[in-house]
């Protein structure tokens, strides 16, 4: 189809990773849920820009009920949130 539209003759293997990677094209097989970051990547690279800023999620805070809430004989013992 692509030699119909062109009217030229392809070489063999031109659509194969090998073939891009030997004529310097790139080529990379992603998961989908890290696709976003892997683009926002590339486009940092190919555009000479800083590299991105992490920051880190804060932690969620842990209230602690006012002793007079607390019942007597209850534990209280406080427990970090699975992250």
């Amino acid at each position: 189809m692509i030699e119909q539209t062109i009217r030229e003759k392809l070489p063999e293997g031109f659509q194969r990773a090998e073939y891009l990677k030997d004529h310097g094209m790139i080529d990379m097989v992603v998961h989908r849920h890290d696709l976003r970051p892997t683009l926002a990547r590339l486009c940092r690279i190919l555009t000479k820009s800083p590299a991105a800023e992490v920051v880190p999620k804060p932690a969620p805070s842990i209230t602690m009920p006012a002793p007079a809430q607390i019942p007597s004989g209850t534990d209280v013992t406080p427990v970090a949130p699975h992250a």
